[in-house]
C-alpha cells in the first residue's frame, strides 16, 4: 500500500487526539464528584423534604460555578485549566440526554431597519416594514430583502437613498445618487454587524449565567440564534436572561402636579372620547361634563385627591389595573390624543405593580401599575442618559433598607452628565429621576443633592438571582437587536437519564450483533474489520470531543448508522477479495487486488453520502444539525479506518507469516453461482412500486400526515399520568378549556403511560403569561380527567413524580413555516447534487437520471407508509425533523447500493465487449448481491435494535430508517439500474452490437 507512512502519521495523530481527550475526563469527574457529595449533604439537612432534590441540584451547580475560574490542571510551559476549560474540552450532551432547555432565538430586525432611517413616519416606508415584518412569520428568512421589495412594491419608483441619508451612522456610504442595490448592501451590512454583535452580547451573558457547557450558534443566514442550557432548572429566569434587552435609561420626569401635565392629560382625555364617538376631526372641544370619563383618564386613579397632596410618589401620573393598560396605551399612541402632550414628554409603565399597604383592604395591592410621564433630553428624542455608559454593575444589599440593590459605576461621561441630572433635579423641589430598564420604570427615586463620581443605584422587588443577573446583564451591555423567542424545549433530567441508558443499550447491542456477524461469516477478516470499527469509534468520539459537537440522541443514531456504514465498506473489499482468490490469485496479490478494486466504489458511495450530510447541516437546526455533524465525522473516519487502517494492519498480519480467511466454512460459497435474469423482470416491479405509491397518494388525500409540532407549530407537552387514561376523554375537556384552538392532538408515546399533548394554542403570544396560561389550562384538564392529587406546580416540574410533565416544546408558526421550507430545500439540493456527481464520475445523464428516479422512489415509499399507517402502529409515525433527516440518511444510504451496483457496470462494460446492454446489468446486480444482502442485513440489524432498544423519543426516525434500507436495497435492484437501461439507447459497451433494449427476452448472464 502506499503512503503507508502517512496512514501511520495520522493514525497516531488521532490516538494522540483521543488519549488527551479522555484524560481530561479525570480531573473533571473528581469536581462533579465533590459537587454531587456536597450538594447531597445540604439537601440532607434541608428542612424542607419537598424541596430536597431542588436544593441538592441548585447546590451542585453553585458549587461548579465556583470551581469555573479555578485552576485545577497545569501543564507546565503550556497552560493552566480551569474547570470551565476542561469542560469545553470535553464532549457534551444535548438536552434529550441530559435534561436542560432549548431556544431558537429570532433576531428581529425591524426596529433595526426603522433606526437606520431615523425612526421615519413616511407611511411606504412604515407599511414596507409591517409587511416584511408578516412575511417573515409565514415563512421568509432575509428580513432585508423583503424590506426591499415590499417597498418598491408600494412607494411608486421612490428610490430608498433618501430614508437613510440623514443617518449619521451612514455618512459617506449612502448619498441621494445612491441606487438601490447599493443602499441594500450598505444596510445589510449594518444588519449582519448588529447580529454578529447581538450573538456576541448574547454569548457573553450566558458565560456569566453560570451554565456548565452551554451551546450557542448562529445561524446567520436566517438570523437565528440557537441556544441550549444544559441542567437548567428554572426556565422562567433563562427566558429572561435571553430575551431581555437590557436597554437602561435615565429620565426626568414630569410631577403629577405640574399644570402642564393635567392640562395635557385632560385636553388627551377629550380627544380619546370624541375619537370613541366617531369624531374624526383633529381638534375636539372639552366638554366640561364629561372631564375624566375619557378612556385614558377614566381607566385611572389620577395621583391626587381633592388638593390635598398626593396618593402615591410625585412622579406618578396615575395607577391603572394590568386589564386596563391596553386601552389606555392604544389611545396615547394615537397621533391625535398624541398632538395634546407637550412634545418632550413620553409615557411608560412601572416594571412591577404597585406595593402599597393601604390598598390591602380594597384587594388592589399588587394590581395596580403606575404611569409614568417622563421628558426627552433637550434637543434629542432620547433620555437623558443611557446604560451604554455603565462600566460596572454588581448586586449587593442596601446597608438601609436590606433590598438587594444593583450598585452601577459610570465612566467620566455618563458620571458628568449624571452629575447635571442630578444637580439639576435636587435644586428642583428634590425632583425624581426615573430609571427605566427596556421601556419599564425601574424605580423613580427623589434625589437629594448632586451626585458625583458616576455612582449609582437600582432598587426594586429582587430576589438575589434576579440581581445577580441583572447587573450581569447591565455589566455586559444591551442587546443590539431584539431577541424573540420562537421555538422553545425543556427535557427533564430523569427523562434524559433514560434516554441515555436507553440509547447505551441500543449502541452496545449495536455493535455486539456486528461482531457477532462479520467474525462469523468473514472469519480472521471480521476480526481485522473489528479492530478498525473500534479504533472508528475511537476516532469518532476524540473528533467530536475536540470539534465541540454536543451529542444527542440523533447524533447516537448517527454513530450507530456510521459503524454499519464502516462495515459496508469492509464488505465491500472483503466481496472482492473473494472474487479475486476465486480466480485463482495468491492470497497477497488477491488482497492487494480486493482494496485497489473496491475503492471507486467506497469512494464514490461515501462522496454522495458526504454531500447530503452537508447538505443537512447546512439546513437543519439543533439535534439535526448535530447529527449532520456525527455523519460527516463519521464518514471521513470510516474512509480512514475501513480502507486505509484496516489495509496496513492486513499487510501488518501478513507480513508476519499468518493466513488470513475471508469466509467461514459455512459462508464460502453462499451467493456463488446466482444467474438471475433481473432486468427482464423489471416491469413487474414497477407496477408493485406505483401500487404503493399511489396507496400512499390516495392516503395522503384522505388522511394526510401526522405533522410532528416542528411542522405545524404548537405547545407539545409529555405528560407522565400515574395510571392509565382515556386519550379521547382528556382529548374532549381540553378542547373546550383551549378556546378557539381547536381540538388537541393526544396521543400515547411509550408503555410508562405517557402521552403526548399538543395544542395551538396562544403558540404565537411570546410573554410568560400566555406559557403560564397554556399549562395551568393543560393542568386543569388533566386534574378534571384523572382526579390527580399533585399540585399545579408538582405538575410542572419536569424532574417530579407522579402525574406530571416530563418535557415539553413550543415552535412558532414562522420557524414552523420555515421548518419545513429548509426540508424541502434539504431534499432537493440533495437530489441535485446527487445527479450532478454521478453525472461527472458515470459521463452518462442516464446513470444519474436512474438514481434520481431511484431516490424519489425511496422517499415516496417511506411517506407511503407513514400515510397509510400512523394511527395505527403503537409508536409515533410524525413528520418533523427527524423524520426530514432519517429521509435524507436514506436518500444517502440507498445512493450507496445504487453506486456500487453503477461502478461494477461501469467495469464490466470495459471489460466485456460485445454483451448486451442487459446482459452486463444482470452480471453486475448478481456479482455485487452477496455485498447487498450483508451491507443491507447488518445495517437492517443496527436500526432495528435502535427502534426497539433507543427509546420513544427516538423510535419514529429509527422505524423511518429501518423502512429505507428495506426500500433502498429494492431500489438499487429493482428501479435504479432498470430505470437506467430504459433510457439508454446506445450499447454501454464500445464495439458491441445494437440491442432492443425494451426487448422483454429473457437474457442469460
Amino acid at each position: 500500500m502506499q503512503g503507508k507512512g502517512l496512514v501511520k502519521f495520522f493514525a497516531w495523530l488521532f490516538a494522540i487526539v483521543f488519549i488527551g481527550q479522555f484524560l481530561l475526563t479525570y480531573p473533571t469527574g473528581k469536581i462533579e464528584t465533590a459537587a454531587s457529595e456536597y450538594g447531597a449533604q445540604v439537601a440532607a439537612n434541608s428542612k424542607n423534604p419537598e424541596k430536597k432534590d431542588s436544593v441538592e441540584r441548585g447546590t451542585r451547580l453553585r458549587f461548579l460555578d465556583s470551581m469555573g475560574s479555578v485552576p485545577v490542571v497545569s501543564l507546565p510551559l503550556i497552560k493552566s485549566y480551569t474547570y470551565n476549560d476542561l469542560k469545553k474540552q470535553q464532549l457534551a450532551l444535548g438536552l434529550d440526554l441530559k435534561g436542560g432547555m432549548s431556544v431558537v432565538l429570532q433576531v428581529s430586525l425591524k426596529d433595526f431597519v426603522s433606526s437606520m432611517a431615523n425612526k421615519s413616519t413616511d407611511p411606504n416606508f412604515t407599511t414596507a416594514l409591517n409587511n416584511a415584518d408578516e412575511r417573515l412569520k409565514q415563512g421568509g428568512n432575509d428580513f432585508i430583502s423583503l424590506f426591499v421589495e415590499e417597498y418598491k412594491k408600494i412607494s411608486g419608483g421612490q428610490k430608498l437613498a433618501p430614508l437613510f441619508v440623514r443617518n449619521e451612522g451612514l455618512k459617506g456610504l449612502v448619498n441621494l445618487d445612491s441606487g438601490d442595490d447599493a443602499v441594500t448592501r450598505v444596510i445589510r451590512d449594518k444588519a449582519n454587524e448588529t447580529v454578529n454583535l447581538t450573538y456576541g452580547r448574547l454569548k457573553d451573558r450566558i458565560d456569566e449565567f453560570g451554565v456548565t457547557q452551554p451551546n450557542v450558534s448562529l445561524d446567520a443566514a436566517r438570523d437565528l440564534i440557537v441556544v441550549e442550557l444544559p441542567g437548567i432548572d428554572n426556565p422562567k429566569r433563562a427566558r429572561e436572561l435571553l430575551t431581555v434587552a437590557a436597554k437602561l435609561e435615565f429620565w426626568e420626569v414630569y410631577r403629577a402636579n405640574n399644570p402642564m401635565v393635567g392640562a395635557s392629560l385632560q385636553a388627551a382625555d377629550q380627544r380619546a372620547l370624541a375619537l370613541m364617538s366617531g369624531d374624526t376631526s383633529k381638534v375636539a372641544k372639552v366638554d366640561s361634563t364629561k372631564i375624566g370619563q375619557g378612556p385614558i383618564v377614566g381607566n385611572m386613579t389620577m395621583n391626587s385627591n381633592a388638593g390635598q397632596g398626593f396618593l402615591f410618589s410625585p412622579a406618578v401620573i396615575g395607577v391603572a389595573e394590568k386589564s386596563k393598560m391596553n386601552i389606555i396605551n392604544t389611545y396615547l399612541e394615537r397621533p391625535e390624543v398624541k398632538a395634546s402632550f407637550p412634545r418632550d414628554m413620553v409615557f411608560r409603565w412601572s416594571a412591577k405593580p404597585l406595593k402599597d399597604k393601604s390598598l390591602k383592604a380594597s384587594g388592589k395591592e399588587g394590581t395596580l401599575f403606575e404611569l409614568y410621564a417622563l421628558k426627552y433630553k433637550r434637543g434629542a428624542e432620547v433620555a437623558g442618559l443611557e446604560g451604554d455608559r455603565v462600566t460596572n454593575a454588581s448586586a449587593d444589599p442596601d446597608p438601609q433598607t436590606g433590598q438587594i440593590a444593583i450598585s452601577l459605576r459610570m465612566d467620566g461621561d455618563g458620571a458628568r452628565t449624571w452629575a447635571e441630572m442630578t444637580k439639576e433635579a435636587a435644586a428642583d423641589n428634590n425632583r425624581e429621576i426615573a430609571i427605566v430598564l427596556d421601556n419599564k420604570v425601574m424605580s423613580a427615586p427623589s434625589v437629594r443633592g448632586e451626585i458625583a463620581g458616576g455612582n449609582s443605584s437600582i432598587t426594586g422587588d429582587y430576589s438575589v438571582d434576579e440581581a445577580k443577573d441583572l447587573a450581569s446583564i447591565l455589566q455586559i451591555g444591551k442587546l443590539p437587536a431584539e431577541l424573540k423567542i420562537i421555538q422553545e424545549s425543556v427535557v427533564g433530567p430523569s427523562l434524559g437519564q433514560e434516554n441515555i441508558n436507553k440509547s447505551s443499550m441500543a449502541l452496545l447491542l449495536g455493535l455486539l450483533a456486528i461482531i457477532v456477524l462479520m467474525i462469523t461469516y468473514y472469519s480472521t477478516g471480521g476480526i481485522l474489520a473489528i479492530v478498525g470499527l473500534i479504533v472508528n469509534i475511537f476516532f469518532i468520539v476524540g473528533a467530536l470531543t475536540s470539534y465541540g459537537t454536543v451529542l444527542t440522541l440523533p447524533g447516537i443514531a448517527g454513530i450507530v448508522l456510521t459503524m454499519a456504514a464502516a462495515v459496508d465498506a469492509n464488505v465491500i473489499i472483503y466481496e472482492r477479495v473473494r472474487e479475486e482468490l476465486m480466480e485463482g490469485k495468491s492470497l497477497a496479490i488477491a488482497i492487494a487486488d480486493g482494496f485497489k478494486n473496491s475503492a471507486p466504489a467506497i469512494f464514490d458511495a461515501n462522496i454522495s453520502n458526504l454531500l447530503i450530510a452537508f447538505v443537512m447541516a447546512y439546513f437543519g437546526l439543533g439535534p439535526i444539525k448535530g447529527f449532520a455533524v456525527v455523519l460527516i465525522i463519521g464518514i471521513v473516519a470510516t474512509v480512514f479506518t475501513a480502507f486505509f487502517l484496516v489495509q496496513l494492519i492486513t499487510e501488518w498480519y501478513l507480513g508476519r507469516g499468518k493466513d488470513i480467511k475471508y469466509s467461514a466454512s459455512w459462508s464460502a460459497k453462499m451467493f456463488r453461482g446466482i444467474n438471475i435474469d433481473w432486468v427482464g423482470q423489471r416491469k413487474k416491479w414497477y407496477l408493485i412500486s406505483s401500487i404503493v405509491i399511489l396507496a400512499g397518494a390516495v392516503s395522503f388525500f384522505v388522511r394526510g400526515f401526522e405533522y410532528g409540532v416542528d411542522f405545524k407549530g404548537g405547545w407539545s407537552y409529555n405528560v407522565q399520568f400515574e395510571s392509565p387514561i382515556d386519550a379521547e376523554k382528556l382529548r374532549t375537556a381540553l378542547e373546550k378549556k383551549y378556546v378557539g384552538a381547536g381540538a388537541p392532538i393526544v396521543k400515547a408515546v411509550n408503555v410508562n403511560n405517557t402521552y403526548n399533548i399538543t395544542t395551538s394554542y396562544k403558540v404565537d403570544d411570546n410573554d410568560e403569561a400566555s406559557a403560564e396560561l397554556v399549562r395551568s389550562i393543560l393542568y386543569e384538564g388533566v386534574k378534571e380527567v384523572t382526579g390527580t392529587t399533585a399540585t399545579l406546580k408538582a405538575f410542572k416540574k419536569q424532574d417530579g413524580t407522579g402525574t406530571h410533565i416530563t418535557s415539553y416544546s413550543k415552535v412558532g408558526s414562522y420557524v414552523a413555516d420555515d421548518i419545513k421550507s429548509s426540508a424541502f430545500k434539504a431534499i432537493f439540493f440533495s437530489l441535485l447534487l446527487i445527479f450532478i456527481y454521478i453525472f461527472v464520475r458515470f459521463n452518462k445523464w442516464q446513470f444519474s437520471l436512474g438514481a434520481i428516479i431511484a431516490l424519489f422512489h425511496d422517499v415516496l415509499l417511506v411517506m407511503a407508509v407513514f400515510t397509510l399507517f400512523h394511527g395505527f402502529l403503537p409508536w409515533s409515525m410524525e413528520i418533523d425533523q427527524a423524520f426530514v433527516a432519517a429521509i435524507l440518511t436514506i436518500i444517502g444510504y440507498s445512493m450507496n447500493d445504487t453506486v456500487v451496483v453503477y461502478d461494477r457496470i461501469r467495469e464490466f462494460s470495459r471489460s466485456y465487449q460485445g454483451r448486451s446492454n442487459a446482459e452486463i446489468i444482470n452480471d453486475a446486480i448478481n456479482n455485487t448481491l452477496s455485498r447487498t444482502i450483508m451491507t443491507s442485513f447488518i445495517t437492517f440489524l443496527s436500526m432495528l435494535i435502535l427502534f426497539a432498544f433507543g427509546g420513544s423519543s427516538i423510535r419514529g426516525f429509527a422505524f423511518a430508517l429501518v423502512v429505507g434500507i428495506v426500500v433502498g436495497t429494492y431500489s438499487s435492484i429493482f428501479i435504479a439500474t432498470p430505470i437506467m437501461m430504459d433510457f439508454t439507447k446506445e450499447s454501454l459497451t464500445s464495439g458491441a452490437k445494437e440491442v432492443d433494449m425494451k426487448s422483454e427476452e429473457p437474457v442469460k448472464a
